[in-house]
């Protein structure tokens, strides 16, 4: 009982490693875009080059990161979704043929 425990345990600190792995690939395209944003627009308070540029600059940026945060999440849950039917497509298929195995066999043996 205890190595089975200890087995899924593993496996679920397995997945919630994986999952923080993709979402840390999905969401350091955006943060590295939010910190640009931040630092052109630290830049342009600190220094005053070119102030409203730099603003602009800094909200077309941020527009980017929103619209890149909204079509990669939009992905994922797409992923997800399709992930979810082919799980229950296979776990309907196991079910019919866990079903079909109880049917009793009859042989006829001929003598």
């Amino acid at each position: 009982m205890r190595s089975t425990r200890a087995t899924l345990d593993a496996a679920r600190g397995n997945r919630d490693a994986r999952s923080i792995g993709r979402l840390a690939v999905i969401f350091a395209p955006i943060l590295a875009l939010l910190a640009a944003t931040a630092l052109l627009a630290m830049a342009a308070w600190v220094f005053g080059w070119y102030q409203p540029e730099m603003h602009r600059a800094a909200e077309i940026l941020a527009g980017i990161a929103g619209l890149l945060a909204m079509i990669l999440l939009y992905r994922q849950i797409r992923q997800r979704e399709a992930a979810n039917r082919a799980l229950q497509s296979l776990s309907a298929r196991v079910g019919n043929i866990v079903e079909a195995a109880m049917d009793p066999i009859i042989t006829v043996a001929e003598r």
